[in-house]
């Protein structure tokens, strides 16, 4: 199963990883942030730290605040239920909450 993680991107920077072989491998650290209410009206606040390849990481600091959606995919196993990114799909940046209606026109679903 795929599912999205959407939040606005806080942080982007370089980081870096030992391998088991003793090489170094550099990747792209994003923190990002969802924002929602709760049903009792209460703010909930949810944070993720992703790595994405190192090639984005100029793509990812020019897009500080600006919105990301990150594919995950869930699998069941004996062992568990594991959910990770999906380095197989693209991730997408947006200027604004993809998940905010901006037609001040549009009906709430019912």
């Amino acid at each position: 199963m795929t599912t999205m993680y959407i939040g606005q991107i806080k942080v982007a920077k370089r980081a870096e990883r030992k391998q088991k072989d003793g090489t170094t491998a550099y990747f792209s650290q994003v923190t990002a942030m969802f924002e929602t209410i709760d049903a009792n009206g209460e703010k909930e606040l949810s944070m993720e730290n992703v790595q994405l390849p190192i090639t984005d990481l100029d793509i990812l600091k020019a897009s500080v605040e600006k919105y990301i959606a990150i594919p995950y995919t869930t699998i069941n196993t004996s062992k568990g239920t594991y959910t990770f990114p999906d380095d197989q799909l693209l991730y997408r940046v947006y200027e604004h909450d993809p998940l905010v209606q901006i037609d001040k026109g549009a009906k709430k679903a019912s």
